[in-house]
């Protein structure tokens, strides 16, 4: 990867990818196309930044942008609804802005098509699209992450099987949509790589159902990168603390007792 600062990177493939439309006088497409990737991702980091988490990169792949957050863990599942949803929001936001305006130029035909796409693409409730990740999150927090889980299975098979019965009638009539296959192959593959270890939800289940919390005891998340010290500060008085440490994956990497967070201080 090619860094540029301290957020930013580029797939070596991508600045080859934006010469070869150049010379192809495909440019201009590439270049809208990225523009409306590029806010949909904008509009999650917005959404992110007013959660209190953090960006870790924003990398340009060949043919997307992928923001990758550095912390992950949220306590509200309407946060939680709010962080995946803005970024289709706001492409649904510019294609409605786009026909308000009654801007007809090619650029702006080709920008509503893109945003439109994003939109409908990501509402789909399929993981790791933003409609499947808020699905589990509103599934998983009345009936469990097991229960999430199986029901996202469940409607990303029936999407993508739909998707296949719908490109085979296209195929039949007007030919192959190289596109939507390649769209249908993700979607498919995906199903059977979801993670099922130690993750996010996992760590948000286990820390943060109030089902699960006792009175006389408190868990504190910490990052790889966190200060003992203010953790320290949250310990009180009639209560035992437990300090659960992860990684910017939600990777538990261990579990600490009030007791060894001192150690550590005074070590």
């Amino acid at each position: 990867m090619i860094r540029i600062g301290r957020y930013i990177r580029i797939n070596p493939l991508t600045p080859l990818l934006f010469v070869i439309c150049f010379f192809t006088n495909q440019h201009k497409i590439l270049l809208i196309s990225y523009s409306a990737i590029l806010l949909h991702e904008l509009a999650h980091l917005a959404a992110a930044r007013l959660m209190g988490l953090r960006a870790d990169n924003i990398t340009f792949h060949p043919f997307g942008v992928n923001l990758q957050l550095k912390n992950k863990i949220i306590f509200s599942v309407s946060d939680e609804i709010i962080l995946y949803a803005a970024g289709p929001a706001v492409n649904i936001l510019l294609a409605l802005s786009i026909n308000a305006l009654g801007l007809s130029s090619d650029a702006a035909r080709y920008f509503y098509a893109c945003n439109m796409a994003l939109f409908f693409m990501n509402i789909l409730p399929i993981a790791p699209l933003d409609g499947g990740i808020i699905l589990k999150k509103i599934i998983a927090k009345s009936f469990g992450l097991r229960a999430a889980h199986n029901c996202l299975t469940a409607a990303s098979v029936l999407t993508a099987a739909a998707l296949i019965v719908t490109e085979a009638m296209a195929a039949y009539r007007v030919g192959v949509n190289y596109s939507v296959l390649l769209m249908i192959a993700f979607l498919v593959g995906n199903i059977f790589t979801q993670r099922e270890k130690y993750d996010i939800d996992f760590v948000n289940e286990l820390m943060f159902n109030g089902r699960k919390r006792r009175p006389n005891a408190r868990v504190f998340v910490m990052y790889d990168d966190g200060d003992y010290r203010k953790i320290a500060k949250n310990f009180r008085r009639g209560n035992y603390g437990i300090v659960v440490r992860v990684n910017s994956d939600g990777e538990i990497v261990e579990t600490l007792t009030e007791q060894q967070v001192i150690d550590r201080l005074i070590g």
